[in-house]
């Protein structure tokens, strides 16, 4: 990692890259999952050290002084190449935080280092951590945690969609941050939605179990959820809030099970489409509000849209390998 890259990243913590600056450390960034992983290191340290916390801060520090007394700790552990060649002076008392917090990372052998774990379009992986925790990633995702959990607890990072199943354990809390949310649990099933295109707005939804979701904007807004409910960030006020109306086969891809009672035609459509990424069109609008009830569990979309159309009498036409057209058809 070169000095100016080190320096973005301090300053980043505090909010102080500019347009220009910020799209170099995002570049770098993408650029290998080692500069991601180095990344989130820097951040966990941000978060989770400490040690850094407690320190008190001065205006100024000699890193080169500082990197001398752990340059033993680099030789031994891996190739690096030297962080900081030269005395360089932070200002900034963010920065000082995490150069500090870097150089307790190499000279404290309790912690772990980072991985980071990515899907691509239309991929999905299955992650097992170190005690225990699974974690299904959806597509587009970045997934980071520590090699090995520390005795305080367990601190991950999502960008994303994932579920989560976690082992429980009564001393170490189970937490999941976010750009938006925290979620903190001791051992439950849940889903997060962390979508970085902001196209779907930062949600939870337990499966199983009990969480606490905290909003990272403000902390006092604190919500308690237990099976079935759902919390969301609304995308303008930027308030957490409960909601009732999250539909649970948005976990199609986790789960491979659809269910519907007494949904409309035209949501069910919706959901279809969702699922197995095509298009659908109903060419009757009348015949939007006919309910269906129903559960598809491991099956094709050829299948499901078979019994659609011997249900309600639908003339079926395939477009093309990802469109279909439902003719005329009559309500149950």
């Amino acid at each position: 990692m070169s000095e100016d890259i080190y320096t973005l990243i301090a300053r980043s913590f505090e909010g102080q890259l500019e347009t220009k600056e910020q799209l170099e450390l995002d570049q770098w960034r993408k650029s290998s999952a080692k500069n991601e992983a180095a990344f989130q290191s820097a951040l966990f340290i941000w978060n989770n050290s400490a040690q850094t916390k407690k320190l008190e801060l001065e205006p100024e520090i000699d890193v080169h002084a500082a990197l001398e007394k752990v340059k033993p700790q680099i030789a031994t552990k891996a190739k690096v190449r030297r962080l900081l060649p030269r005395t360089y002076r932070f200002v900034a008392a963010a920065s000082v935080l995490v150069l500090m917090g870097l150089f307790w990372f190499l000279l404290n052998p309790s912690h772990s280092e980072m991985l980071l774990v990515s899907t691509q379009a239309n991929e999905q992986k299955v992650v097992t951590l170190p005690e225990g925790t699974k974690v299904w990633l959806n597509e587009l995702s970045e997934f980071s945690y520590p090699k090995q959990f520390n005795s305080e607890g367990r601190q991950v990072q999502l960008k994303g969609n994932a579920v989560f199943e976690v082992t429980r354990d009564q001393v170490r809390p189970f937490v999941v941050e976010t750009a938006d949310l925290q979620v903190k649990v001791l051992g439950t099933k849940f889903n997060v939605i962390a979508d970085p295109s902001g196209n779907l707005p930062p949600t939870v939804h337990v499966v199983e179990g009990k969480v606490a979701v905290k909003n990272n904007d403000n902390d006092n807004q604190k919500v308690i959820l237990t099976k079935e409910m759902t919390a969301v960030i609304n995308k303008h006020s930027k308030k957490l809030t409960t909601v009732t109306n999250f539909s649970t086969n948005s976990l199609f891809w986790y789960s491979q099970e659809l269910v519907f009672n007494q949904t409309s035609l035209e949501r069910t459509l919706v959901d279809l489409e969702s699922a197995f990424n095509i298009d659908l069109l109903l060419s009757d609008k009348e015949m939007a509000n006919c309910l269906f009830s129903g559960t598809f569990k491991n099956k094709k979309i050829e299948e499901i849209l078979a019994s659609l159309e011997l249900i309600y009498d639908f003339d079926l036409q395939q477009n093309n390998t990802n469109s279909y057209t439902l003719k005329n058809g009559t309500c149950n």
